[in-house]
């Protein structure tokens, strides 16, 4: 929890005894301080972070330090485009990917329908051609992956497709569209793979048999990624799964109105997966989550940083501490959701660099009002509560993954196995379960018992701890002890 301080400015003092119960009340955590504020542009000002973090090269770095990662470069130019900001830093990434193409989609050897397919959504998203890439025809070599021979016809790719099956053909179907390219063999392949909830595990052997329940604890059962990316690449396509993708990845959403990896609400939240779901739905039904896109800025570093050249930047999964920071692969993929357009992103007009807005709007002094002739006392002004600190969300986490040139995965959170195209899958251990994200608030002290609960949302029967409060502080936390253990 931020600590809260009463400004100076203030020109009357609480009562003593609702000095005590604010005391008492912040400290069991039962009324939450002032939330920091993320900036006031959300998309150009994680645009903005991921821009300074592009080497002299023109490329983002993975979770290796000084090791270039062409996939989540890749992701960043996507993201750039969506937020129609910093456009010479973006075509400088398009052009140092396209200088070395055959790296790029090829980083284990073989083409990878992942890499593939996001590079070709990057230079179309910049208006480049992606079948002259570096003199490469991007397009001939992704459809070259697909497979015409059972088993698995239709799909792209000829590595191992357990770890990521439906989402690189999802990824795929999204490129091909871009280019208004219809591929009835990969639409087939990808909704036979849909399980009976509407959602998609990541591969599925046998179509016949049933898909499994979520076992987020063994890294199994569907997950949002696959389902997103799946239900992305069939809206792009114009195709309607068979059954509802779009309720089923309602429906596991947690508490803070994001998503976890693993179709399982009691998952804490992350950022990538938030922002790749947040995308989907905006795809399929043309319209703006609001609750989860408030969910993915809860990941977005404040302007109330610890250090300024953090803000705008995306961290994966909240730590609980306020010592999250900002990395390139959740930034990259944040910016997707952040942006609100509809995807595929086709020849986006890229404005020039925008500063984050962390500017506070100035306040303006209440002046006290009376009738001419009447004796109305003065109401003092109220002063602000403010937070000191950057806001906490209490989640559990876990570093965040590799991605890119370390990893065979491009867009989710990777999982140690075999090595696969765009393998998204999820990250290395098991969760503790999300609370509810901190709504952005200012919380106001008046002079009145019942103002200060209603300014903080809480519960009117706190009205009870204050009533005790004025006896002291002692006799407060004897009857919020005899509460809790009611409860």
């Amino acid at each position: 929890m931020s600590s809260v301080t009463q400004t100076p400015e203030r020109s009357t003092r609480l009562p003593a005894a609702m000095a005590v119960v604010a005391a008492v009340l912040l400290t069991i955590g039962l009324i939450s301080p002032a939330a920091a504020a993320p900036p006031k542009n959300p998309n150009q000002s994680a645009a903005s972070w991921l821009a300074s973090q592009v080497n002299a090269d023109g490329a983002l770095e993975g979770f290796t330090p000084g090791v270039a990662d062409y996939g989540t470069t890749l992701q960043g130019i996507i993201g750039l485009a969506a937020a129609g900001a910093e456009g010479p830093t973006a075509q400088r990434m398009l052009d140092a990917v396209n200088g070395d193409i055959d790296t790029a989609v090829a980083p284990f050897g073989d083409d990878d329908p992942g890499r593939l397919s996001l590079s070709i959504l990057a230079n179309v998203a910049l208006g480049a051609d992606p079948t002259n890439a570096g003199g490469t025809d991007l397009v001939a070599r992704l459809q070259a992956t697909q497979r015409v021979a059972a088993p698995d016809i239709g799909l792209y790719g000829t590595g191992d497709p357990t770890y990521d099956g439906a989402f690189r053909q999802g990824l795929s179907l999204l490129a091909l569209a871009s280019l208004d390219i219809d591929d009835p063999a990969g639409e087939a392949w990808l909704t036979d793979q849909q399980c009976n909830t509407g959602s998609w595990v990541a591969y599925r052997s046998d179509t016949a048999v049933p898909c499994p329940a979520v076992d987020a604890a063994n890294f199994s059962g569907p997950d949002t990624n696959s389902t997103a990316l799946a239900l992305l690449g069939l809206t792009a396509q114009g195709v309607t799964p068979d059954q509802d993708a779009q309720a089923w990845l309602t429906g596991v959403r947690t508490a803070s109105g994001g998503w976890p990896y693993f179709g399982d609400a009691s998952e804490p939240a992350d950022a990538s997966s938030s922002a790749l779901v947040l995308t989907a739905l905006r795809t399929a039904t043309g319209t703006t989550d609001t609750d989860g896109l408030a969910a993915l800025r809860t990941f977005q570093i404040p302007c109330e940083a610890k250090d300024p050249a953090d803000i705008g930047g995306l961290f994966f999964q909240a730590q609980g501490d306020g010592s999250e920071l900002p990395d390139n692969f959740s930034t990259a993929q944040g910016l997707w959701g952040l942006s609100e357009v509809e995807f595929p992103v086709i020849d986006a007009e890229l404005a020039d660099p925008v500063a984050p807005d962390c500017t506070v709007p100035p306040t303006t002094p209440t002046t006290p009002s009376t009738t001419p002739g009447s004796t109305a006392a003065v109401v003092p002004p109220t002063s602000a509560v403010t937070p000191t600190s950057d806001v906490t969300i209490p989640v559990e986490s876990t570093t965040p993954p590799p991605s890119g040139d370390e990893a065979p995965s491009d867009l989710a959170v990777p999982v140690s196995g075999p090595a696969a195209e765009a393998v998204p899958t999820p990250a290395a251990a098991p969760y503790a379960a999300a609370g509810p994200a901190q709504p952005i608030q200012t919380v106001t002290a008046t002079p009145t018992s019942t103002s200060i609960l209603a300014n903080t949302g809480a519960s009117p029967n706190l009205l009870l701890i204050a009533a005790a409060a004025m006896l002291g502080i002692g006799a407060a936390a004897l009857l919020v002890r005899r509460r809790i253990g009611m409860r």
